[in-house]
This record gives C-alpha cells, sequence and structure tokens, in this order.
C-alpha cells in the first residue's frame, strides 16, 4: 500500500469516532456505503497469515506497476479510464456533498470539493519521478488547487511550498494537518522481536534501519555511501537493512549494493507486512531517513514512536516532524551522515536521549487529531 493509501485507510478508521457523518466512498469497482467502508476496514484489520504473507512480498503485479512507469502511455491511460469511471460515479452524489479527493488531483463534480496535497516533489525534484506523473502532475494540480473549496496539507512545510510556487495565493485556503501513527509502532521488548529478525539473520539494537520504497527521493544511495565510509568496527557490528519494494530507477542502488564489501554488510529485504515492518521499527540500534524531500516523513514519526534513535534530514517537512526529537544531518552531504551515523552507533546516552525525546514528539501526533482537524475543514466548507 502507498503512502497516500495508508492516509485514506487510517483517516477512514479514525472517521468511525463519528457515526454522524453521512460517509460513502467511490473507487473504480462502484460507489461504498459506510457499512461496506467499515466491513472493508474491519477485513483490513485482521492479521495476514503466514502463509499468506509469503506471497505477497513484492509480486509480479507490483513489479508490473513499476515498469508500467516507463511506458508513456500507460500511465495517462490508467488516469484517464479512473477519470471517467469515478466521474460518472461522482455525478450520481447529491451536489451537497463534499467531496475529499485525497490524491492530490480530483475527479469532476459539481459540489463542494476538499483536496489533499501531500508535497510538491513533483515540481521540485522532477528528476526523481517518472515523466508520466511529472507532466500530469503539472498539468492537472494548478486547476486542482484553484477550483477546490479548501486545501489540507500534512505539514506548513507544504503550505509554504504552495505560496511559495504560486499555485495557492490565499494562506487562509491551505489547512495543515499533520498525520498520525498507527498503534502497531510501539517499543518492544527483545523477545516480542526475536521470530522477525531471526528470519533476516539480525540481532536486537545490532543493525541500521531504512525503510521506504527504493527510490531516487528517498536518498538510499546517499545513505549507502555513508554507510560504506563507516569504521570497519562499526561496519562489522551494525549491518545496513534497507527495508521497501522496488521503486523508479532503482538500478544505480542495485550496483551500490552489489559493491559492498566485508565488513560492511547490506540486507535488502524487499516489501515487508506491517508486522513485520513494526518489528524491526522497534528493534533497530538507528533509523536512517536522509530523504531529499518529503512532504511529511511518516516513517520518522513511527520510528520515534517505535522508541528507535532516528538520523534524518534537516530539511524540507522533516525538521518540523521531528522539532529537536532526532539528529538531523544535511542529506547531500555524505560526510554528514556518515558522521552521524558514527556519533550515534558510538553513543548509548545520546541514542538513549534521543529515544526519550522521540516517543514524547510522537506522543503529539494522532489519527484521531488528523481526523478531528481534517472535519473541522469539511465543516468549514459545508458551511461557507
Amino acid at each position: 500500500m502507498t503512502g497516500i493509501g495508508y492516509y485514506t485507510l487510517n483517516l477512514l478508521e479514525a472517521f468511525r469516532d463519528y457515526p454522524d457523518i453521512e460517509l460513502s466512498g467511490i473507487s473504480y469497482q462502484g460507489l461504498w456505503s459506510r457499512e461496506q467502508i467499515e466491513q472493508s476496514l474491519t477485513q483490513l484489520s485482521q492479521p495476514v497469515p503466514a502463509q499468506a504473507r509469503q506471497g505477497t512480498s513484492s509480486s509480479g503485479w507490483h513489479r508490473l506497476r513499476v515498469a508500467a512507469r516507463d511506458v508513456p502511455a500507460a500511465y495517462h491511460a490508467a488516469k484517464w479510464w479512473r477519470s471517467r469511471k469515478c466521474g460518472q460515479l461522482l455525478g450520481s452524489l447529491d451536489s451537497r456533498t463534499i467531496y475529499h479527493e485525497p490524491n492530490f488531483v480530483g475527479y469532476p463534480f459539481r459540489g463542494k470539493t476538499v483536496i489533499t496535497v501531500h508535497d510538491l516533489s513533483h515540481s521540485r525534484f522532477p528528476e526523481a519521478h517518472p515523466p508520466s506523473r511529472v507532466g500530469y502532475l503539472n498539468r492537472h494540480l494548478p486547476r486542482a488547487v484553484q477550483r477546490a473549496s479548501a486545501i489540507i496539507t500534512d505539514s506548513h512545510f507544504v503550505k509554504r511550498e504552495l505560496l511559495e510556487l504560486g499555485l495557492e495565493t490565499d494562506p487562509a485556503r491551505i489547512h495543515v494537518t499533520h498525520l498520525g501513527c498507527e498503534a502497531g509502532f510501539h517499543p518492544r521488548d527483545e523477545s516480542s522481536t526475536q521470530l522477525y529478525l531471526q528470519r533476516l539473520g539480525l540481532r536486537w539494537r545490532g543493525f541500521v534501519l531504512a525503510v521506504a520504497t527504493l527510490e531516487p527521493r528517498k536518498n538510499f544511495e546517499g545513505l549507502l555511501r555513508a554507510y560504506q565510509a563507516l569504521p570497519p568496527e562499526l561496519a562489522r557490528e551494525y549491518p545496513l537493512v534497507l527495508a521497501g519494494g522496488g521503486g523508479w530507477k532503482g538500478a544505480g542502488l542495485k550496483r551500490l549494493i552489489a559493491e559492498v564489501k566485508p565488513p560492511h554488510r547490506v540486507i535488502v529485504t524487499g516489501y515487508l507486512q506491517r508486522p513485520e515492518v513494526q518489528a524491526l521499527m522497534a528493534s533497530a540500534a538507528v533509523f536512517a531517513y536522509p530523504s531529499l524531500y518529503e512532504g511529511f516523513g511518516l516513517p520518522v514519526l513511527e520510528a520515534m514512536a517505535s522508541g528507535t534513535p532516528v538520523l534524518t534530514s534537516d530539511n524540507t517537512s522533516l525538521g518540523e516532524i521531528a522539532s529537536g526529537a532526532a539528529m538531523t544531518v544535511l542529506p547531500h552531504e555524505i560526510e554528514a551522515i556518515e558522521q552521524g551515523l558514527t556519533l550515534l552507533l558510538r553513543d548509548d546516552s545520546r541514542r538513549d536521549k534521543l529515544r526519550a525525546l522521540g516517543l514524547q514528539r510522537a506522543g503529539e501526533f494522532s489519527w484521531q487529531r488528523c481526523a478531528a482537524q481534517t472535519l473541522e475543514v469539511y465543516r468549514m466548507v459545508d458551511g461557507a
């Protein structure tokens, strides 16, 4: 599931606390009633059997999706088909309905619309995205912003981006609703994570972890170069674990991984189910996330909530989310990342301090708060 998928899922889960909302949903499969949405949420919350997980890691379907991004017509054809299908469904709704599009660009609707803009990386870092996605957002996002009754962003940083790039001129139309963290991300003891660690040959608090889709914007190449520069005695004790499904333009990272020599060691897990990610998050010595650009940086929040010290970038939204509860570095400077890792891995007291600060900071975020703030935006739009 994508980051936007988790955003939508957790927002809907939090909306269960508001039974007075007349909630419905649309997808290319049809129109969903509130009852159908809640049934689906209940099913998704059930644990996935181990035998089922084995067949869902990084499937052929996921590889096909990644490959299709490089086919110029595929992305636009899929967007056109979904727009046509979902636009027809929206047309059947009462015009008094408020339509919230959680994924940047909404479908045609005659009523009031709220959109969520998660980041503007397609504009700031177009080279980190497939050209088809960049072209689509460049063409359609400005109009979506102007047509929206209100705009939601995940951070104050993205709000500033919308204003600085001229996509919106009125700051009062942009509403910041920080994301939350799933309850599954919390501190765990060694015994509760041993099963997952043994599968990967890892030891408790004995590895550096990075979790994200393996694509250029996440700066895994920079992290890998910094890890290779670690002193041999640290590299021997702390392998680097890269957890996440394959993304766009991953060939360069694969080449770098193939060049790693002992005592440095890199473990690439591929796509993991949430329980596996949660166990690793709570077991790592350090969580490293030197991303080049983020609109929020949910993995940083998840790591802090798991009681793991975080090293992340000092740019974009990441400093806003960490707010002094993580070690921040310049993501373009390999030496700065290496020095940060070395300092954390050698200093138990610094790690303990960041662990405590991270837990405190993570406690300030919740999906319930995000949902309540989102509902305030709906009410404002409804009364306008």
